[in-house]
């Protein structure tokens, strides 16, 4: 492999694996350039130290991004647990707006804990109207549909075939059109 080749690769892999990242162990969308150009940099740093006697370029490569992954995230565990830093408690006690002692967690909105954690990215307004328009969408399928649909929040396909006696492809078949209804309404992000 060329060294235009190698460097092409690097690249690609390194993309891929920064953006596997995002999401996971505390890495943010705001991360991914740094992480990006981290792994390149790491990459470049060692490329001179690859031997083709002892493993393919491709494969050099995908181990140096591994480990430095690998390494950041370890890295990132450790600054959590680092006693050093400023950061509270939620449970610990401070004053409300009325003076009165509460703990922290009492002080911070169901919206902004939720998002915090990663359970809820929409604020509750927004939940609201999605459910509702779900609902709506919901409530127009005919019954066998609505049916359906209140199978799949709870049951397997194998399970919904074997109470309703239709086969996995019918199954599917409504599926389609249950779908084809939600784009209709705009949601077919959600399905």
């Amino acid at each position: 492999m060329s060294l235009d080749g190698i460097l092409k690769y690097a690249m690609k892999r390194a993309h891929y694996k920064a953006r596997q990242v995002i999401g996971k162990d505390g890495f943010t969308e705001d991360d991914f350039q740094s992480l990006r150009q981290e792994l390149l940099a790491d990459v470049l740093q060692r490329l001179p130290k690859f031997n083709g006697d002892r493993s393919s370029a491709k494969t050099f490569i995908c181990r140096l991004i591994d480990n430095r992954i690998a390494s950041l995230v370890k890295h990132r565990h450790a600054a959590c647990r680092d006693p050093r830093r400023n950061e509270c408690s939620l449970d610990d006690w401070v004053h409300d707006e009325d003076s009165r002692w509460v703990r922290r967690d009492t002080t911070i909105s169901e919206d902004r804990a939720r998002a915090h954690t990663g359970q809820a990215p929409r604020n509750r307004q927004e939940r609201l109207e999605l459910t509702i328009d779900m609902t709506r969408v919901v409530d127009s399928l005919p019954d066998d549909l609505r049916d359906l649909c209140e199978r799949l929040r709870s049951q397997t396909m194998a399970e919904i075939s074997r109470e309703t006696g239709l086969s996995r492809g019918s199954i599917y078949g409504r599926i389609k059109l249950i779908r084809a209804r939600f784009a209709e309404a705009g949601l077919d992000y959600y399905v």
